[in-house]
């Protein structure tokens, strides 16, 4: 009988502590202002309903799409563009593929590294045709459809196949209008490195460094074989 009292006892003090904090709580919200009420809704809407971006996920159709969404999602960018024989025709025959490469940097289903291979294989293109990838390139960043990094380091600084457009072709007018594309946009050149190496580029410096770096032993290379890959370069 005792300790039946006692759980009554204990069920009526909870019953009593909830009751309590239940008006409490409600006088205080009948004692807020009308304007505050609306603002404490405004910001519960606001946490509640988050923006929705709408994925653009592209399909699966032309041999293009076909190899680069069966490429592993990790790829491994060290070894492009010789992945496979694949690889090495879109390289050699990237004006076919160039348009259809910018397309791609759309799709939301593609990782950042298939995108980066694609980009770095467009290093196949000629002079003529890379400077004006770079400026579809910029568009597309401008459209924040292309991140920083990969503008930057797989399109403007693209070094594969030892292809070094911008920095071999410093002196020419189109490189020279490229360069002066991405100079003007201060949020690009509130990053410093990109900043210093624009700006190294433009006066041959980072052209001199390159040649250094490929006359140097460490890499070995026997003047005429190193005078005839600069030529195709």
């Amino acid at each position: 009988m005792k300790s039946h009292n006692s759980r009554h006892t204990y069920k009526t003090l909870i019953t009593i502590v909830v009751m309590v904090l239940f008006s409490a709580c409600k006088e205080h919200k009948n004692n807020l202002p009308v304007k505050e009420e609306v603002e404490v809704a405004v910001k519960v809407d606001l946490i509640i309903k988050p923006i929705k971006k709408d994925l653009n996920n592209c399909d699966v159709n032309t041999e293009l799409e076909k190899f680069i969404f069966t490429t592993e999602k990790k790829v491994d960018l060290s070894q492009s563009p010789h992945l496979d024989e694949y690889s090495n025709y879109i390289y050699d025959n990237a004006i076919t593929f160039k348009d259809e490469i910018l397309e791609l940097m759309t799709c939301d289903n593609l990782s950042e590294d298939q995108k980066r291979l694609l980009l770095r294989l467009m290093n196949g293109l000629t002079y003529d045709e890379y400077m004006s990838f770079i400026e579809s390139s910029y568009k597309l960043y401008k459209d924040n459809t292309m991140t920083k990094y990969n503008l930057v380091h797989n399109v403007l600084f693209n070094f594969t196949a030892h292809r070094h457009y911008p920095l071999k072709y410093y002196k020419l007018k189109k490189t020279k209008q490229v360069l002066a594309l991405i100079k003007a946009d201060s949020i690009l050149m509130s990053d410093e490195v990109l900043k210093m190496r624009i700006e190294k580029t433009l006066t041959g410096e980072y052209w001199s460094e390159m040649l250094e770096f490929y006359n140097s032993p460490a890499m070995a290379y026997p003047k005429e074989d190193l005078k005839k890959m600069l030529e195709t370069w």
